[in-house]
């Protein structure tokens, strides 16, 4: 708009304005076609669909006095602003001016483009025609926190999204990408170089610390090289307080070195490949042609440089716990005695079986042969039950208990019954006390047929005799009847 134009409008303006004057003099001048009383808090209200208005001109502190009387009812009042040279409205839902527009050609600062709306209020910027570029040799300071895909960012810089999101440093001279991190002047490092390797670095003489669970620290490499898991010592290549478990692979140790078990200067001393899984083992120390390690201090894995016979065995007391012969039995121990040993036959257990229960394979699918066993009740009769003590003096070995024994002799049983009695390679007997199970069942069964047919002739001689009885007794009833006569 020219000046003169501006000039006209306002000469307008106020020569319209001395016109009505009169009538609302005490509150606001009203412009209208309709002659109604202007807005109590305006000084002009102007009705029109067909004229323009030059508006009130003032500073920013001149509208700030003003706004202290506007309220609601406001709503829509129009000035110019000559601080920030804008156009501005009173929004009587947020009670504050806002920007309408700027003075054309105004290069207005990036603090007053956010500021245009009120001090302090947040603003969008809408990148809808291409990207927003900040150019030149200047920095971009900002003193507040910065939110990426959220408008309320509680971090110094908050991203958030949906799906993959990310942060992305990008090096475009094949050179490393690398996000710095400093605190107390010190600056450490996480980049990806030029290979494409993620790496951390430290600085000079700092170690690297991985925490969790609220600041525990559960990882450490420290500024020599080494490793620690589980604590903050890292003496070691790999320092580990804790259990370490392969799932499904090899722990191996390559080159000249070995693992070294240093409890007690005894263990394993190395591990060397031969044929690809298999291998073998050198131990660390060898008394008395014996090899071996430590467990705990107690236990010891033996074997003889001339033989294969290993084991279990029991260092602090001197006594074997299992032991595998060369090529023979293993046997188990308790206080030094065998507890059970294994033949070509079976198991020899010397001592009770304590179960729940013992099954024996019994499926038909597996016999042949199959027949009755005949004579059962006659041979039960031919055996003897006896009570004994066994000869613990002659036997140590054999670690017989000292109570009283019930049960059958060997001997007289492989009379009656040879298949259940079991001669070793040594000449002693033993009996299956579980096999007499179905001899005894057969017996019972024809002791009960011997019952059964007894019981029927005592019936049968009952039934007599109550006939003789009735007969008896017509006999007396007859005689008596003649003794009457």
């Amino acid at each position: 708009m020219k000046i003169f134009d501006l000039i006209r409008v306002g000469v307008i303006t106020v020569v319209l304005s001395a016109m009505f004057v009169g009538a609302f003099a005490q509150t606001g001048v009203s412009i209208n076609s309709a002659g109604t009383a202007p807005n109590a808090d305006a000084i002009l209200d102007i009705n029109s669909t067909t004229k323009g208005v030059l508006l009130p001109r003032m500073t920013t502190g001149d509208a700030s006095t003003l706004a202290l009387s506007l309220d609601a009812g406001d709503d829509g009042m129009i000035i110019y602003n000559q601080t920030v040279k804008a156009f501005r409205y009173w929004d009587g839902a947020l009670l504050a001016w806002q920007t309408l527009i700027t003075s054309p050609g105004l290069n207005n600062t990036l603090d007053q483009a956010y500021d245009q709306n009120g001090a302090g209020a947040g603003r969008i910027i809408v990148a809808d025609a291409g990207n927003v570029e900040i150019q030149g040799a200047g920095s971009l300071t900002i003193a507040g926190n910065v939110g990426i895909g959220t408008t309320a960012p509680d971090r110094r810089i908050k991203i958030s999204g949906t799906g993959w999101t990310a942060l992305e440093v990008e090096n475009t001279d094949n050179q490393a990408a690398a996000l710095e991190l400093t605190s107390q002047g010190v600056s450490n490092y996480v980049y990806t170089d030029a290979s494409g390797f993620l790496g951390l670095e430290s600085a000079t003489g700092e170690d690297v610390i991985v925490r969790t669970d609220g600041g525990a620290e559960r990882m450490r490499i420290a500024a020599n090289g080494n490793v620690a898991v589980g604590n903050s010592t890292a003496a070691y290549k790999l320092h580990v307080s804790g259990d370490i478990y392969a799932d499904g692979g090899w722990m191996r140790v390559s080159g000249n070195n070995g693992l070294s078990f240093e409890s007690y200067g005894t263990g394993i001393h190395s591990v060397t490949a031969s044929g690809g899984v298999s291998g073998s083992v050198s131990t660390y120390g060898n008394e008395g042609g014996w090899e071996g390690y430590s467990i705990n201090g107690r236990h010891v894995f033996m074997g003889t440089p001339s033989g294969n016979d290993c084991g279990i065995y029991n260092d602090v007391n001197n006594e074997w716990m299992i032991r595998a012969f060369d090529n023979d039995r293993v046997e188990l121990y308790y206080d030094n005695l065998t507890k059970l040993q294994t033949t070509n036959t079976g198991v020899i257990v010397n001592g009770k079986i304590l179960s729940d229960g013992i099954s024996e394979i019994s499926d038909i699918r597996f016999k042949i042969a199959i027949a009755p066993i005949d004579d059962a009740l006659s041979s039960i009769l031919k055996m003897n039950g006896v009570t004994y003590d066994w000869r613990r003096d002659e036997f140590p070995d054999k670690n017989f208990t000292e109570t009283k024994q019930y049960g059958l002799i060997a001997q007289e049983i492989e009379q009656i019954i040879p298949e259940l009695v079991n001669t070793d390679v040594e000449g002693w007997k033993s009996i299956q006390y579980t096999h007499l199970m179905p001899v005894l069942i057969e017996a019972l069964k024809e002791q009960q047929q011997i019952i059964d047919s007894q019981k029927q002739d005592i019936t049968n001689l009952e039934l007599k005799a109550d006939a003789n009885a009735s007969q008896i007794e017509a006999i007396l009833q007859q005689l008596n009847g003649y003794t009457t006569k």
